[in-house]
């Protein structure tokens, strides 16, 4: 392995078998904050410049953009929905629903940019970079360390594991993922406003998805996968 290269690699797996240890031993829920102080110690040692992380405000319209994605995807969703009859909007608590959007969105987006986006689309891009890859071999390689980042979430998470069946689906799906948001940062978009979609549509999904579980929106009865997942593995 050539000098240049060392710190991309070595970050990159000490990312992966952190990361898959946490999940491993039921610290899921905070295995991605590793990866702040990792970004920290790395560009540290690597002495980036703020440009180098791609640290930087996008123009006004990509904003507008990054919002438009999340509420025209997750929109289309409630309306399928909605035609098929299993939308419920009497019983939600639209105060409620509007603070958790607030904290959400605003956690994620802030969260995002000193983890994931940080780490993979900040130090490990500009580390990767600077060990003399073209922008296209970063992009390619960056995506696919995001991918293998994730892996240890379907596999190790309790609750969390998926079929071997969609395994390598998932994983494809998150390489394809990072390989998008990668080419945001190749094409000159801010990463300040890279993870405004990811903000957003999480507060979506998850609000929708409780509030159906909570029985406002679908069928009551029905509880989330990993509930009824535990009791089929224990028999009940």
């Amino acid at each position: 392995m050539g000098t240049s290269m060392r710190y991309p690699v070595v970050f990159a797996l000490m990312a992966i078998a952190i990361t898959s240890t946490m999940d491993a031993t039921g610290y899921t829920d905070f295995s991605a904050l590793i990866l702040a102080p990792l970004m920290a110690v790395f560009w540290f040692l690597e002495k980036f410049s703020k440009d180098q992380i791609g640290l930087k405000l996008g123009r006004p319209g990509d904003y507008g953009l990054a919002v438009l994605y999340p509420l025209v995807v997750v929109g289309a969703a409630v309306a399928i929905a909605a035609m098929a009859g299993e939308v419920q909007v009497a019983d939600i608590d639209w105060p409620k629903a509007a603070k958790n959007m607030a904290l959400i969105a605003v956690s994620t987006v802030i969260g995002v940019m000193i983890t994931e986006e940080g780490f993979f689309r900040g130090a490990l891009w500009a580390s990767f970079k600077k060990g003399g890859l073209s922008n296209t071999q970063v992009l390619l390689w960056s995506s696919v360390a995001f991918g293998l980042w994730h892996l240890s979430w379907v596999t190790l998470a309790g609750g969390y594991e998926l079929a071997p069946a969609f395994i390598p689906i998932f994983i494809l799906n998150a390489t394809l993922l990072g390989a998008v948001w990668g080419a945001l940062r190749m094409l000159g978009f801010g990463r300040c406003d890279e993870p405004q979609p990811r903000g957003l549509e999480r507060y979506c999904l998850r609000v929708l998805w409780r509030q159906q579980h909570a029985g406002c929106i679908g069928d009551s009865r029905r509880r989330p996968l990993r509930a009824r997942d535990r009791d089929r593995r224990s028999g009940a």
